[in-house]
């Protein structure tokens, strides 16, 4: 089956992760999501990112850094150390561990998922081998796939934000008379869109606002597909939930980009 792809794309990153519940550490409430919660048995994890490394290293990824300093607490959910590839293989992703967590991260230049997924492959049988024979069977409580795009001036050729949302993307910010009769520049107005919606086994979340990037002014639009476990430990089951987030932000991607696939210039892959 082909698929569009892009030679010059919007492209800022691309965050694959996936995590996993951690004894000791309690649930948090949702009013509470994303506060930093310290792990017990640091030691434990520790191991963990060794065994990671010692595998990554012979693999090409032997450039460790931690992003804990020693002696400081590590937090679940937070990334402790980053594996870059020491190889000079063109495109190689960042791979980054921490306690209940692991991602791939990769930046341009991006070819493809097609080319990325060897790298998500090698990542995933890296973290299930180097987990301790206690975490082998535990599954996984989420999957993640996010893209990070960045509309410059390249693609919005002198457009308001406004105009560039509703005739570029189709997204159209509707706010109420009552409001709006105070605004004296309807093109200087700068929305921020972000909303939640429910989708099989999961959300989406999609995420536009005003922002730099690379010392650019852009806009920055936020897609990421999350899908909710239990999953098994077995890397035939992240991957189909990957390729499957990946469907979902590809087809939208497409689908609202369309009046500017030309600007980005557009290829059919195989």
């Amino acid at each position: 089956m082909t698929q569009i792809v892009f030679k010059q794309p919007p492209l800022v990153e691309i965050i694959a992760d996936v995590r996993w519940d951690i004894p000791g550490v309690p649930g948090v409430p949702e009013q509470l999501m994303g506060a930093p919660l310290p792990v017990p048995d640091a030691s434990a994890h520790e191991i963990h990112f060794m065994n990671f490394a010692s595998k990554a290293g012979a693999k090409g990824f032997g450039l460790v850094e931690r992003v804990i300093p020693p002696g400081f607490p590590l937090f679940a959910h937070q990334a402790a150390f980053r594996y870059r590839n020491t190889t000079g293989v063109s495109g190689a992703p960042l791979f980054q561990l921490g306690p209940g967590i692991f991602s791939i991260n990769i930046v341009p230049p991006y070819k493809s998922w097609k080319s990325f997924i060897p790298f998500v492959d090698l990542g995933l049988d890296l973290l299930l081998d180097s987990r301790s024979p206690e975490d082998k069977g535990r599954p996984f409580s989420s999957v993640r796939l996010r893209y990070i795009d960045a509309f410059g001036e390249n693609l919005r050729q002198g457009k308001s934000t406004v105009a560039f949302l509703s005739e570029n993307l189709g997204v159209k910010i509707q706010l109420p008379e009552s409001v709006t009769k105070f605004c004296t520049d309807a093109k200087a107005m700068k929305p921020t869109l972000s909303v939640v919606m429910p989708i099989e086994k999961g959300t989406l979340e999609l995420k536009i606002t005003e922002g730099w990037v690379r010392n650019v002014r852009s806009l920055v639009m936020d897609t990421s597909v999350l899908f909710k476990g239990p999953l098994g430990p077995d890397k035939q089951v992240l991957r189909s939930a990957l390729d499957a987030a990946h469907t979902i932000i590809h087809d939208s991607f497409v689908g609202m980009t369309s009046s500017l696939h030309e600007l980005m210039d557009p290829e059919e892959q195989g």
